[in-house]
């Protein structure tokens, strides 16, 4: 698959997968915890709101990730910030802990755990973006060195 191609279908993964959800965050889960939050102001109902706000902030990053590829292709990708796929890493293994851990239980009782869950979806274009940076990016400057040789 070229770069270009590629460019593509993260774009329509994003569109898909990424931006309902994002907007159904911003506009239905936040509010609800900070509305639980201000109700009633129990341990509980902080870690809900931290772990929401803590996912928000990872698919901010994410979102960083999928327009710095789309717009400006797998070499960008390498001069992204390490703190920016340290924290996408992150939410997604908490993401993928938690739906493998605690998942049933989590369903039952509303708990700070099921604000990870928001990664899940998002690991489809998460994996898209780490294999264009690892995977294309370790191709193009050995394609780069050889058009420079010839020269």
């Amino acid at each position: 698959m070229t770069e270009s191609q590629s460019r593509v279908l993260l774009t329509t993964e994003a569109i898909i997968i990424c931006a309902p959800l994002t907007v159904l965050l911003l506009v239905r889960e936040l509010p609800a915890q900070i509305r639980q939050l201000l109700q009633t102001p129990e341990p509980e109902a902080l870690g809900i709101f931290a772990s929401g706000l803590f996912m928000l902030a990872a698919l901010l990053c994410l979102w960083r990730l999928i327009v710095t590829f789309t717009v400006h292709g797998s070499a960008a990708l390498r001069r992204v910030s390490a703190h920016v796929w340290a924290l996408v890493a992150l939410a997604a293994a908490l993401a993928l802990r938690m739906a493998v851990h605690y998942g049933p239980a989590a369903v039952i009782h509303r708990s700070w755990l099921n604000g990870f869950a928001w990664g899940l979806p998002f690991a489809v274009p998460l994996l898209h973006v780490c294999l264009e940076r690892w995977l294309r990016g370790e191709r193009e400057p050995a394609a780069l060195r050889r058009r420079a040789s010839r020269t």
